[in-house]
Formats: C-alpha cells, sequence, structure tokens
C-alpha cells in the first residue's frame, strides 16, 4: 500500500486468484474503487506525484504506467522502459 503525496489518498494492489486489480480509496472520504483489473499480478503501486497515474510493477517482469482515473485505459497503460533482467524489489 502506499499513501499518495498529499495524503489523501492510499493506492494498493488487491490480488483474487492469479489476477488482481489496483484499488485506491480516499483516506478522507469513503470507499475504495477499483482503477484497472488484470488476469496476473500487480504489485508495488506508486501514484505520480503532480499527475493522475499510477506506476505498478507486473510480477517481477514490468513497469506499468495507467491513469489513476480508469479513463481511457485501453490506450493509456504502456509499459515504461528500463534496462533488461530482473527488476529490483
Amino acid at each position: 500500500m502506499t499513501v499518495g503525496p498529499d495524503a489523501t489518498h492510499a493506492t494498493f494492489a488487491e490480488r483474487r486468484g492469479d489476477g488482481s486489480r489496483l484499488r485506491m480509496v480516499s483516506l478522507l472520504e469513503g470507499p475504495a474503487r477499483t482503477v484497472i483489473e488484470a488476469p496476473f499480478a500487480m504489485r508495488d503501486p506508486i501514484p505520480r506525484p503532480m499527475r493522475a497515474q499510477v506506476l505498478y510493477r507486473r510480477k517481477d517482469q514490468a513497469l506499468w504506467l495507467v491513469n489513476s482515473d480508469g479513463s481511457r485505459i485501453a490506450s493509456s497503460r504502456r509499459r515504461t522502459a528500463h534496462r533488461t533482467g530482473q527488476l529490483g524489489h
């Protein structure tokens, strides 16, 4: 779980079987909402400061960036560039 830079939201990954979903909850107002669901394991979500986006890890293979409001998921979710090899923990 990660608390955003302004301390108003928490972002976390929730596992369901082989899949998972990124969830975001307001620490001031109420219920959690789903940002994105996927048929693979997601973990280590980090809200991007000054942007409405979340960076997350797909298994141990890649880092992905997605809009935090859930809009335009298909066109906005993208893999980030990084060097070849296993990503650190």
